[in-house]
């Protein structure tokens, strides 16, 4: 088993986490609780990282060239988000009450849902 690192911003300092069999009987179970909290930690902080690169690599994707906005793409977007605030649980809401319309009378929204 290698020996976990722990990393800092100045240096990085092992960590020795001591066998179970070293462990006094009297602190085993906080023992045992506290390896599995430290596995699922480290699981998370695994899945927090290769989120946080695919997260990158895709708003690199974005970035590049060939998907670059047009300037009419550009000013229409920054049309919508003068009237509309999308929420993080991805709600549309218009800033002003009553002041905007979906669809025209040439292109309609096919159905819109309202709680009653």
């Amino acid at each position: 088993m290698t020996t976990p690192v722990i990393r800092t911003f100045s240096r990085d300092i092992e960590a020795r986490f001591p066998d179970e069999a070293s462990v006094p009987p009297e602190l085993r179970e906080w023992w045992i609780e506290t390896r599995e909290n430290l596995e699922r930690l480290k699981d998370k902080i695994t899945t927090l990282t290769t989120e946080n690169e695919s997260l990158k690599a895709r708003l690199s994707s974005l970035a590049s060239s060939q998907n670059q906005f047009t300037d009419t793409q550009a000013l229409q977007l920054a049309r919508f988000i003068e009237f509309w605030e999308i929420t993080s649980s991805g709600s549309l809401i218009p800033y002003t009450h009553n002041a905007s319309d979906l669809g025209s009378a040439e292109r309609k929204v096919r159905d819109i849902y309202e709680a009653i």
